[in-house]
């Protein structure tokens, strides 16, 4: 399996076990409990930081290939 196969494997994997974190935390005998909402916003967070690191990583790296490219 290539690389970029992998890498989507894993971030749809990561993506499934946040959604089933947000059902589970969505289910109404404990959506009320306060600290479950700061849990689950702190998730959310988590997450849209950890999709940005990945994005940046990855146009960070292109421009590295890019520009040693260029160089040689």
């Amino acid at each position: 399996m290539s690389d970029t196969r992998t890498k989507e494997a894993d971030l749809a994997a990561a993506k499934a076990r946040m959604e089933l974190n947000y059902a589970v935390a969505s289910h109404p005998s404990i959506a009320g409990n306060p600290i479950v909402i700061a849990a689950l916003a702190n998730a959310k967070a988590s997450e849209a930081a950890f999709l940005a690191a990945v994005a940046e990583a990855d146009a960070a790296r292109g421009f590295r290939i890019l520009s040693a490219y260029r160089h040689v």
